[in-house]
């Protein structure tokens, strides 16, 4: 809820904006942006390398908050090696085609992708003391066979 309000917090203040009375038309936008030394098809996207990716993964700061997706970067930067190379692909398909997939979109994937990641801790824990477990019988049982 509390990213929600900053992701939103422009489109919801240009909402509220008053219409504009078109003092600032495509002569004055094209004007303004020329003076800057900016063009029509004068910016344009590069695709992104693998490494870029990894990269940019890598450098990923524990400290932050998560993002949207609610995935914690210790998380991200585990899976990197793995999930380098779709992400890349992902990345480079948005730039191709100028928008985000839909499914990336989906408000309810962040908790989707939490509840899997809580599932997965909550599996390993049981498991390690399981493993406990197992050491505490295979010690009772070599006591008890020392004892015979």
């Amino acid at each position: 809820m509390f990213n929600c309000c900053y992701t939103t917090v422009a489109s919801t203040l240009v909402s509220k904006l008053p219409v504009s009375l078109g003092v600032y038309g495509k002569q004055f936008v094209d004007f303004f942006y020329s003076m800057k030394g900016v063009f029509k098809n004068s910016f344009s996207f590069a695709l992104v390398s693998e490494s870029t990716v990894l990269k940019y993964i890598n450098h990923l700061s524990h400290s932050k908050a998560t993002g949207l997706d609610g995935i914690p970067a210790r998380f991200v930067k585990d899976g990197a090696a793995v999930n380098a190379g779709t992400l890349t692909h992902i990345i480079n398909l948005s730039l191709i085609q100028g928008r985000v997939p839909d499914d990336l979109k989906w408000p309810g994937l962040s908790l989707y992708i939490r509840k899997v990641i809580k599932l997965m801790l909550v599996t390993i824990a049981l498991f390690l003391y399981f493993l406990l477990f197992l050491k505490y019988l295979k010690e009772l049982f070599m006591t008890k066979l020392k004892s015979i």
